[in-house]
C-alpha cells in the first residue's frame, strides 16, 4: 500500500493506492511517496518520450544534502564530499528557489484521487479481449479505434497506453505480433510467452520488453488467474498483426 502526497513539504494533499492500482501524476508538480503497507512495495514507473527529463528537488532537500556533505551536479550526479573531490570544470544543480516552487502546480488530496484508476473498477475493452480467457482493460489513455479499444480511466494522451490483461488459467492466445513497442509487467499469477526458437516464463515483478515484430503467444499455465500491466507506445497503438486470421477466429 503506497501513500503519494503532493507539494514540496508534501503537505497539500494525499491519496493511497494499493496493489494494481495506478496513478497518473501531471508533470509540473511536486510529488513523494512512501510504502505505508507492512510489505515490500513495488512500483512500476512509465514515463512518455524517451527523454525522461530531470527531477527538480524542493528546497529543504539541498539544505539537508549540504548538512551531510553532498553535492548535486547540473547532470543528476551525486557528489559524497566525504569520499571524493567535486570535479574541477563540474557544474553544481542551482538549488530550488521560493519563486521556482510558487510556478509549479499543486493538488490537493480531492484533486489526486481524481487521477488513480483502482484495479477493482477495471473494464474489459477491445484488444484480445476478443480471445477466449483474456481480458483487456484500458488503465491509461485516450480511445483507440484502431484495437475498439474505448478510453482509459486515465483518458487523456500520454504518449504511450497501459492496459491491464487478465488472463484465465488454461488460457492462450493465438500467435501474433506488434508494429509498436510493448513493455510488459507481471503483477499477479504467471506469463508464458512462446515464440519462434523458444520460450519465457515470467513470474509477478518480471518486466519484458517485446521485440517489435516479434511473433509470439500468450498463455498462462498456472492455476490462478495472470494479471500483467501492458505498456504501448504512442496514443494510438495499432491492433495485433495476427499470423493466422483463421486460428484467431476459433
Amino acid at each position: 500500500t503506497w501513500r503519494f502526497k503532493s507539494g514540496h513539504d508534501g503537505s497539500d494533499g494525499y491519496v493511497d493506492i494499493g496493489p494494481g492500482d495506478t496513478i497518473s501524476i501531471p508533470t509540473n508538480v511536486f510529488r513523494g511517496f512512501e510504502n505505508i503497507g507492512k510489505d515490500t512495495g513495488f512500483l512500476f514507473a512509465v514515463l512518455g518520450g524517451d527523454d525522461p527529463g530531470q527531477v527538480t528537488w524542493a528546497p529543504y532537500v539541498f539544505d539537508a544534502a549540504a548538512k551531510h556533505g553532498m553535492v548535486l551536479l547540473e547532470g543528476g550526479r551525486l557528489i559524497d564530499t566525504t569520499r571524493e573531490a567535486v570535479p574541477a570544470n563540474a557544474k553544481r544543480m542551482r538549488p530550488t528557489s521560493r519563486a521556482d516552487v510558487a510556478s509549479f502546480t499543486r493538488h490537493d488530496s480531492a484533486s489526486l484521487a481524481k487521477i488513480v484508476a483502482k484495479a477493482a473498477e477495471l473494464k474489459p475493452g477491445g484488444g484480445l479481449t476478443t480471445i477466449s480467457g483474456f481480458e483487456e482493460c484500458p488503465v491509461v489513455g485516450i480511445a483507440n479505434p484502431a484495437e475498439n479499444m474505448p478510453a482509459g480511466t486515465l483518458s487523456w494522451p500520454h504518449s504511450f497506453q497501459i492496459r491491464a490483461l487478465k488472463i484465465a488459467p488454461g488460457a492462450r492466445s493465438p500467435l501474433h505480433s506488434r508494429t509498436e513497442v510493448e513493455v510488459l509487467f507481471v503483477q499477479s499469477g504467471a506469463l508464458r510467452i512462446d515464440f519462434d526458437g523458444g520460450g519465457l516464463d515470467l513470474e509477478p515483478g518480471d518486466t519484458f520488453t517485446m521485440p517489435i515484430g516479434m511473433a509470439h503467444v500468450f498463455a498462462n499455465l498456472g492455476r490462478e488467474r495472470t494479471v500483467v500491466y501492458v505498456v504501448r507506445g504512442g496514443d494510438h497503438p495499432q491492433a495485433p498483426h495476427w499470423a493466422n486470421t483463421m486460428e484467431r477466429e476459433r
